[in-house]
């Protein structure tokens, strides 16, 4: 993984579809639901709530995973 690319991946999930194409943020979660079959929010929605999540790393880190301890 290049430099750039983990800081890319630092600041949104991406998703490499077969054909080469990349999607960020709301779009890779929006395929990544289609794949599982859970099907798709409306589109604003989606965004909204994945803004929300990925400008608040931290505080929803702490509230999920409490006592866990992530190593790297």
């Amino acid at each position: 993984m290049t430099p750039a690319l983990r800081k890319a991946c630092e600041r949104a999930l991406h998703v490499v579809r077969s054909n080469g194409e990349i999607l960020r943020g709301g779009p890779a979660v929006r395929l990544i639901r289609n794949c599982m079959g859970l099907g798709s929010p409306p589109k604003p929605l989606l965004d909204a709530a994945y803004w929300l999540v990925s400008h608040n790393r931290d505080l929803f880190s702490n509230f999920l995973y409490r006592g866990e301890r992530w190593t790297e």
